[in-house]
């Protein structure tokens, strides 16, 4: 079903547009540079004295031709990104950018261009020629200071190559929004679901199962089961919000799960723990049972539980039409947002009314305490559910990543040899790549509401905003990333630890710019980094998981929250799996 709901999506992405010109299109001969004053405007009303606006001379159009109004998304945003993309035209194409892996020559006092946040620090970045080879792309690294301005300087030997050199400020700066302004709608919604969940009971069915086709091996029992939760998003996908712009319950739906003990849980002396597992962003709440995940089931003897994240099936088509039609962009942030919620209820789920049923199942007793092992889309979303979830302890944010743009355009998955990939599509919806690069660049400040790296400084510590439903005060998150993960480049897991001071384990295998050292002896840890190496390519993505080693060290971190050495006090670097 999904394979022919993407073929005809690009069948109509096919259609030709003849586009405009492109410089009018992406921002006025007056502004060479994104981002610039055109794009917002003074408003007494927010945290920054500023809010977004889109310039009604942007020529922003999709591929049928219709323009792209992003007004809705872009309402009460008090600023640009915290991780805005930079994009500067330039004559000569971009020689001399700093492509990843040289975050140290980016803040050096000769690099070609510095940014500084509102603090007077500079910020490591990488910078490349964009689709359209006029447009020089810059990408930070670290997220700028929020509510303050950051500032973008061009040494004048850069600047000697770029368009209207003659009239372009070496130095501009522009208007960064808060954190708050990003997460308050995913903290809103999760207050929302709380109140709710009340008291009631969300369990609507539960019965054994071993699910047809699917890799049952190592499993003791599964089950397969459905229940109760608030349906934020109304006809037009979007979040319903009350008059004081805050969503409100449109309704209620059934959402499926399912469940595995593996054979390893008879193991346990004492209560079986519970896990809940998250993968793709387009996924299937039975990759629980993927033969992929055995090794940490059965290591961790523990009953791993799952729901549908982001966009399931019952998501897909509001999602296609945000695909299509770049105007309904927020569609996507809202429905992942959602999937958050589910999964938070889940956790609520596991550890009340289905911990008592699954230990008379098995006869032995059941944690009430939930913690989480998230792969890929599932590390990536981990971020925001660590955020917003009240009930889980501890955290395994596996191949995570942060920064949308960055993170999405320089995944493996951006393109294919089948023209499938995402950036294929959007490829063919904004033919014209200038529009496309801004696009891009600008999607990134309507994305934040859903950025792991926005989220990650909440993981432990909730926003001071928000009074009720905070994270448990022994939460903890262990974040292992793959060296050379052609699917979520290093470069946007370290960003993530770069916002948020989270330290890498040593010894590791490169050390990262801007990322301190950690000792295993000085744990346990609020939040960790450790870096694995099987080679790179696919198998970085996908074989660390099976690792004896990278599962013998996230079972006892689960277990007594220490990250404990399993590499024989080497870095941890592995041939690939057969």
């Amino acid at each position: 079903m999904m394979a022919r709901q993407w073929f005809w999506l690009c069948c109509i992405a096919s259609v030709s547009l003849a586009c405009s010109e492109k410089k009018v299109a992406i921002m006025p001969e007056t502004f060479p540079v994104f981002p610039n004053a055109a794009w917002y405007t003074a408003d007494a009303s927010t945290a920054t004295g500023y809010a977004l606006r889109q310039p009604d001379d942007t020529q922003l159009r999709n591929f049928m031709g219709n323009d792209i109004d992003w007004r809705h998304d872009l309402a009460g945003t008090d600023g640009f990104s915290p991780l805005q993309p930079i994009l500067i035209y330039t004559e000569a194409g971009c020689p001399d950018l700093l492509p990843p892996g040289h975050e140290a020559d980016s803040v050096a006092d000769d690099s070609p261009i510095w940014l500084t946040d509102g603090l007077g620090e500079r910020i490591p970045w990488f910078g490349e020629a964009a689709a359209d080879p006029e447009i020089c792309q810059v990408f930070p690294l670290k997220a700028f200071a929020e509510g303050l301005s950051a500032t973008v300087t061009v040494k004048p030997t850069f600047a000697a190559t770029l368009a209207n050199g003659a009239d372009l400020p070496y130095a501009w700066s522009f208007p960064v929004g808060t954190f708050w302004n990003r997460v308050a709608r995913g903290f809103a919604m999760r207050d929302a679901a709380m109140v709710w969940l009340g008291s009631r009971k969300i369990l609507l069915t539960l019965e054994e199962n071993p699910p047809d086709g699917q890799d049952v091996r190592h499993a003791l029992k599964t089950w397969k089961g459905t229940m109760r939760v608030p349906d934020f998003t109304g006809p037009d996908g979007r979040a319903q919000l009350d008059t004081d712009g805050r969503p409100i319950v449109f309704g209620e739906e059934a959402e499926q799960f399912f469940l595995v003990a593996s054979t390893s849980v008879t193991e346990n002396v004492s209560a079986i723990p519970l896990v809940q597992y998250g993968h793709g962003l387009f996924g299937d709440p039975r990759e629980v049972f993927s033969g992929g995940q055995a090794p940490l089931r059965l290591a961790t003897k523990a009953i791993f539980g799952s729901v549908a994240w982001g966009m399931s099936v019952r998501y897909f088509a509001r999602a296609a039409d945000a695909l299509i039609d770049p105007t309904e962009l927020g569609v996507l942030g809202d429905k992942v947002l959602q999937s958050v919620v589910n999964q938070v209820l889940l956790s609520h789920l596991m550890q009340n009314e289905l911990a008592p049923i699954l230990a008379a199942d098995l006869g032995q007793p059941v944690s009430s305490s939930v913690d989480y092992i998230g792969i890929s889309q599932g590390g990536i979303l981990g971020s925001p559910l660590m955020a917003l979830s009240p009930h889980i302890r501890r955290a395994v944010l596996h191949v995570g990543g942060g920064g949308w743009t960055p993170m999405m355009t320089h995944s493996s998955n951006w393109t294919s040899d089948d023209g499938f990939g995402y950036g294929d599509i959007v490829d063919e919806l904004l033919p014209d790549p200038t529009q496309r690069t801004l696009a891009l660049a600008a999607w990134q400040s309507i994305w934040d509401t859903w950025d792991p790296a926005i989220f990650a400084p909440f993981w432990s510590k909730a926003p001071a905003e928000v009074d009720n439903h905070r994270p448990p005060s022994d939460r903890q998150v262990y974040y292992p990333y793959a060296i050379d993960d052609p699917q979520v480049a290093n470069f946007s897991s370290e960003t993530v630890a770069r916002t948020i001071d989270m330290p890498l384990l040593s010894p590791s295998i490169t050390q990262p710019f801007g990322v301190a050292r950690a000792a295993f002896a000085d744990g346990p840890y609020t939040a960790v980094a450790s870096q694995w190496d099987v080679g790179g390519g696919q198998p970085a993505h996908s074989d660390i998981r099976q690792l004896p080693a990278f599962a013998a060290r996230v079972a006892e971190f689960l277990r007594s929250g220490q990250v404990v050495d399993t590499c024989d006090n080497k870095a941890c670097v592995f041939a690939p799996l057969d």
